[in-house]
């Protein structure tokens, strides 16, 4: 089947605001990227084909190098929005009740003092704290359930596609900024 052929029939069925698409998408992307960008100097594809237990690690810093929950992901910042409930004081500054805080989630996975060379993608990495899925009461229920379809998807895409690849520059690729989760309008691969 030509490549063209699949990702139309994926366009065709998909949603733009499924957060498990989009952190295919992303994952693809981000695999491709490191390995272009050279920002580790073991190839990321090829270290989760030689190892599949690379595949949860590789799930997780999939969430913490593209948020699901990123709005402006061309950017790369973006968050969530609230509302604070109670005044309250955080560094020196005094957030009323009612004010709306951005969390900058993103910001917070590139936290340098939790996470060695933050911006490099590094699926061999051992602790993976991020915020991608949120925390305590607004932690995203699926988040379990998208962990193990997604470790199982990239397991078998490259076993099923070893030389899988983007058909287009990483500059080409164009967010969907209407998505509640990060998203692109269109992600041409070829193998």
């Amino acid at each position: 089947m030509p490549a063209s052929a699949v990702v139309g029939r994926r366009e065709e069925r998909a949603d733009a605001g499924d957060p498990n698409r989009n952190a295919i998408e992303n994952g693809i992307e981000r695999i491709q990227f490191c390995a272009r960008q050279h920002f580790a100097a073991l190839d990321q594809r090829e270290a989760l084909q030689r190892d599949r237990a690379l595949a949860a690690s590789a799930v997780e810093e999939i969430f913490r190098f593209a948020s699901p929950i990123e709005r402006q992901r061309a950017a790369r910042r973006g968050g969530l929005t609230r509302y604070a409930a109670v005044d309250v004081h955080v560094d020196g500054v005094t957030i009323r009740a009612g004010d709306t805080v951005l969390f900058a989630v993103q910001e917070a996975n590139e936290d340098e003092a939790v996470f060695p060379h933050p911006k490099r993608f590094d699926i061999t990495r051992e602790r993976i704290p991020h915020l991608s899925l949120s925390h305590g009461a607004h932690f995203c229920l699926g988040a379990h359930l998208a962990r193990v379809k997604l470790q199982y998807l990239f397991i078998r895409l490259f076993e099923r596609f070893p030389t899988l690849r983007l058909a287009v520059p990483l500059e080409d690729i164009q967010p969907v900024r209407e998505a509640v989760a990060g998203a692109v309008s269109r992600l041409p691969v070829t193998w």
